[in-house]
């Protein structure tokens, strides 16, 4: 394709079909997702939840399918959102967005409010909108733990623990994000189990990080 061809214009207009179109394809898989959440149709596979179901069966990043299954249990108490998004007006993003700060008396003026602003403004009113008490802040940060537990013969390390919000979006990220690169298992040819996957990311980042010069996190509540 010679872009050469196509004025400015031409090209904002097909984008924007293209768009509205990959929206209305996002509503669509959630519509599906609804319906696959309230039969519990991905026991079936073995799956533990539906969000590993959606990134496992259709080989799509974690944060991904986490996001399209949170948005699919939004829209079903938000009839207006679930029109508007149906119909290409509303990208996921927004939809994810707007969402979280919508109930069903309030989304439809809500939506007209919003559709103006960027993608990051609407994260950061959907932060204000739903933010924690201090009290909520503090109890969190000091029921963070993590706890290690070797059986007899030390062949198995199990362990378990909990994150600030913070903290935790930080230590998923960086293992999602890890796991979304390990590659098929050369023996199988097929990629390991999502679990398995996660595990191994853990040791990887562990295996390489490591700096003990690091200074000790602070208490979010703690004096400056």
């Amino acid at each position: 394709m010679e872009s050469e061809r196509f004025s400015n214009d031409q090209v904002d207009r097909v984008l924007g079909h293209l768009f509205s179109g990959l929206a209305v394809f996002h509503a669509g898989i959630c519509e599906w997702l609804i319906e696959v959440d309230r039969g519990q149709r991905f026991l079936a596979d073995g799956s533990p939840d539906l969000v590993q179901w959606v990134s496992a069966r259709f080989g799509v990043r974690h944060s991904t399918a986490g996001q399209l299954v949170r948005v699919a249990r939004r829209l079903q108490d938000l009839p207006v959102m679930r029109s508007r998004f149906a119909e290409g007006v509303l990208s996921l993003d927004q939809t994810d967005a707007i969402s979280r700060m919508a109930t069903a008396e309030t989304e439809e003026g809500l939506v007209d409010e919003c559709l103006g602003l960027s993608t990051a403004a609407l994260d950061r009113a959907a932060r204000r909108a739903n933010p924690p008490s201090p009290d909520d802040v503090r109890s969190v940060w000091e029921r963070r733990h993590l706890g290690l537990q070797w059986n007899l013969d030390q062949s198995e390390l199990t362990f378990g623990g909990s994150l600030p919000g913070a903290e935790g979006r930080l230590f998923e990220s960086a293992v999602r994000d890890r796991a979304d690169r390990i590659p098929e298992n050369p023996e199988s040819g097929m990629f390991d189990p999502y679990p398995a996957r996660l595990a191994d990311s853990l040791v990887e980042l562990a295996a390489t990080s490591g700096d003990q010069t690091a200074p000790r996190r602070r208490s979010p509540c703690s004096p400056i």
